[in-house]
């Protein structure tokens, strides 16, 4: 392929130098002397040149010495009109002139490459002179074909340099076309190179316009220069491109910008979560359920975008979750668990029933239609925290946001469900506080109660003979009848005083038992009707439908609901409107009982014990005497201004519900003459572990419940126990290794399997063994536990 390629172009440059010859010969006598635009005219195509080409004569100014580029030489001239031409031979025909020669040259005018030239046959000199001075064009006019083989200065940016076999080229910055600056290779140098030039230097030029079209690609229009200082650099550019620079800054801006933003919303989250925690660990130290609430009120709408709280609590049947009032929310709100309409009672039911978070980003989307905030508005945001205590579901946390948002981060949701985790500690630590001041309040009490006993023994012989005296006393001083009639009065009301406290303090053999709270209100309203009547007093009761149970002594209690709606009747003797309200809720664990009525506006005493209210009837008893009473029994009485010329006495006590447990045997009420058991309960799984208390529990026995070996070893060491309930799989232990350590210090051992399997296992002992197998069947384990409560003295073995 290349000795054909060769013997080609071997035989193209002899049929050009034929026709050279050809030409020269014939230019003597045929030439035609034409101007340089004339000639450009006629150029055509080398590829498809005429068959008889005519020749041409022209004359022009050499602008730029004699160029080789490949197997030609270029010789570039123009005439006086601003017209240019590229002459272009073979050899060194062309070799020896120099810009300011003035030229005639003969040959054939052609396009070579996309630009025209002349075939050069025959060159001569007719005259020396200067070089045409270059013309001034815009980098755009040199797109066109006007300044073609002209001499032109210009000036622009440089944005690549390349190189190639024909020599170095510079691509300059043109909008118009592809424009480049060609240096042919006449021989390396690192001197004269365009190298030197770099992306974005500002370059002024001075060659020789021409066009190269290499077909079929772009056209491109070229700078012919002879040596590497025409390329004159006037400017250095920048090591980075402008527009680059600016979106590099820009993107720098734009990242300290997100930057910025995340910290920001980096520092609400963390406020949040913090006001959260602060907000639960408030409310442990909080001594009611509506305390808890105001404390979390006031904290979380002060420092985040929550803008109402609510707490709802299981009433004592389960069935309904009722909100806890307090003076930001004195309405009352209840909701099904089961088969309520709405979208709050819907996912009420759901955060119940799931015992999980429930998030709702756009509430504008869902059927809210009724819940508003105080302010008549629907809340951006919710979230539903359930009250998980040990596994269950004490009640819900309601959470209102005032922020529009799609969806809560998981730091908010595990802020706010740990919000809820420690409401639920405070529940229970309330609950617990409260069973610890009923005991301590009931050994007070024992103790004022024998105090008063005395005190009233010693009272009781001055009073007598104070009675008698004032009553034989007017026989024998007529004149102080009136007098001592006064006195007698007064003893009589003092020795009744003093019963009535010693019947209340009176703990000796005290009556604990259930009170049926609604059954009581009912009747007291019953015998006190007819005095509520006779003064014009309009009473409303409003009373649940169901029991509701409290343990306590129904004599104490009576006597606190008595006293409290006779300070009602004093009072709102004196008002114009003479109401009285009475109602009574379930919430959690606790029944609250509002006795609610007017005053005389006027008369607005200092002390919130409103004594003065009272009037002179002395035979009530006092506030602080109330007040103790009701915290014996783990309850509470508080006295709140509702409005101007409206109070409201609160008695809240604890609910008693009565223990559900499964079926067992008739044969278990045979237990309950027998002395209660005490049992350890290990079992990591916590229905397992729930059943087995449940089942002890129906029998009267006492149970401890723990999740591992190490905290039953614990006990075993410190407290005495019957026996022991232990899983045969425990945490990090094994159970006959818990067994050896234990089996001295219990009467009876129970494994707790799923099979049978392992007791053919069972270490000797004198420590009786017994399998259960799980889940516990409650008449299997009736049976259990009737043999345990008969059993005979142990004798080890397994059962």
């Amino acid at each position: 392929m290349a000795a054909r390629t060769g013997a080609a172009l071997t035989f193209r440059r002899a049929k050009v130098a034929t026709a050279l010859l050809a030409l020269g010969f014939n230019s003597v006598f045929a030439a035609e002397l034409l101007s340089i635009r004339q000639a450009l005219q006629r150029a055509q195509p080398v590829s498809s040149p005429p068959e008889n080409p005519a020749p041409v004569t022209v004359r022009g100014t050499v602008s730029l010495p004699p160029t080789p580029v490949l197997d030609f030489v270029y010789l570039p001239i123009q005439d006086e009109s601003g017209y240019g031409l590229i002459l272009d031979a073979p050899g060194g025909q062309l070799a020896g002139f120099r810009p300011g020669d003035r030229i005639e040259a003969s040959g054939v005018p052609h396009l070579r490459a996309g630009f025209p030239t002349l075939q050069t046959a025959a060159v001569s000199r007719i005259a020396d002179g200067d070089p045409p001075p270059p013309k001034e064009v815009s980098p755009e006019d040199l797109c066109g074909s006007r300044y073609q083989g002209t001499l032109i200065v210009t000036q622009t940016r440089v944005e690549s340099f390349d190189e190639n076999s024909g020599g170095e080229t510079l691509k300059l910055r043109n909008r118009s076309c592809l424009l480049q600056v060609f240096l042919p290779r006449l021989e390396y140098s690192a001197r004269n190179s365009l190298a030197r030039m770099g992306a974005g230097d500002k370059v002024r030029v001075t060659g020789v316009a021409m066009k190269y079209v290499p077909a079929p690609a772009r056209p491109r229009f070229q700078v012919l220069i002879h040596s590497a200082s025409a390329v004159v650099l006037v400017e250095r550019g920048w090591p980075v491109a402008p527009y680059a620079l600016l979106i590099g800054l820009l993107a720098v801006i734009g990242l300290l910008g997100i930057g910025w933003m995340r910290s920001r919303h980096l520092a609400r989250l963390r406020q949040v979560v913090r006001s959260f925690n602060e907000a639960g660990e408030s409310a442990l130290a909080a001594g009611s359920t509506s305390g808890i609430l105001m404390r979390l009120s006031r904290q979380l709408v002060r420092e985040t975008p929550v803008i109402r709280v609510r707490l709802f609590l299981l009433n004592a049947a389960g069935d309904r979750l009722e909100s806890v009032i307090w003076e930001g929310d004195p309405v009352r709100h209840s909701y099904p668990v089961a088969g309520g309409n709405g979208f709050l009672a819907g996912s009420l039911q759901a955060a119940v029933r799931n015992k999980t978070l429930m998030v709702f980003g756009k509430t504008h989307r869902r059927d809210s239609a009724g819940e508003t905030t105080a302010a008549g508005l629907l809340p951006s945001a919710l979230l539903l925290a359930p009250l998980l205590r040990r596994g269950d579901v004490a009640g819900v946390l309601q959470l209102d946001f005032s922020i529009d948002t799609r969806s809560f981060t998981v730091e908010q949701q595990m802020a706010a469900q740990h919000l809820g985790n420690l409401v639920a500690n405070a529940l229970e630590r309330i609950d617990q506080q409260a069973v610890r001041e009923r005991l301590f309040r009931t050994e007070k009490l024992a103790a004022v109660g024998q105090l008063i006993s005395s005190v009233a023994a010693d009272l009781k012989q001055p009073l007598d003979t104070i009675s008698q005296t004032s009553s034989t006393t007017p026989t024998l001083f007529p004149e102080a009848t009136g007098a001592m009639r006064s006195i007698g009065r007064e003893a009589a009301r003092a020795a009744e005083l003093v019963a009535r406290l010693v019947a209340i303090a009176q703990t000796e053999q005290p009556e604990v038992k259930v009170v049926d709270l609604r059954a009581l209100l009912d009747t007291i309203g019953g015998y006190l009707r007819a005095d509520w009547d006779s003064h014009g007093l309009e009473v409303r009761l409003r009373l649940p439908g169901e029991p509701v149970g409290v343990l306590g002594n129904p004599t104490q209690l009576e006597q606190i609901l008595v006293n409290l709606l006779a300070r009602a009747r004093i009072s709102s003797a004196t008002s114009p409107e003479r109401m009285l309200s009475i109602a009574m809720s379930a919430t959690g664990q606790r029944v609250q009982v509002e006795i609610a009525f007017t005053h005389d506006p006027r008369r607005n005493p200092q002390n919130d014990t409103f004594e003065t209210l009272i009037g002179e009837d002395s035979t009530l008893l006092g506030f602080g005497v109330l007040r103790s009473i009701a915290q014996t029994h783990g309850g509470e009485i508080r006295l709140v201004r509702a409005s101007a010329n409206s109070v409201r006495y609160e008695v809240e006590l604890p609910l008693h519900r009565a223990p559900s447990v499964p079926a067992v045997s008739p044969s278990e009420s045979l237990s309950d003459a027998r002395s209660p058991l005490t049992v350890l309960v290990v079992e990591p799984n916590e229905a397992t572990r729930r059943d087995v208390i449940r089942s002890l529990g129906a029998r009267h026995h006492r149970a401890v419940p723990v999740s591992n070996a190490e905290e039953a070893l614990d006990l075993v060491f410190r407290i005495r126990f019957n026996g022991a309930f232990c899983s045969l799989l425990l945490p990090g232990s094994h159970w006959v290794e818990f067994f050896d350590r234990v089996k001295n210090r219990l009467d009876f051992f129970v494994l707790l399997t799923d099979a049978y399997d392992e007791a053919a296992s069972w270490p000797s002992s004198k420590c009786e063994g017994f399998v259960l197998r799980k889940p516990v069947n409650p008449s299997e384990m009736g049976r259990l536990l009737e043999t345990l409560e008969l059993r005979p003295p142990p004798s080890g073995g397994v059962q």
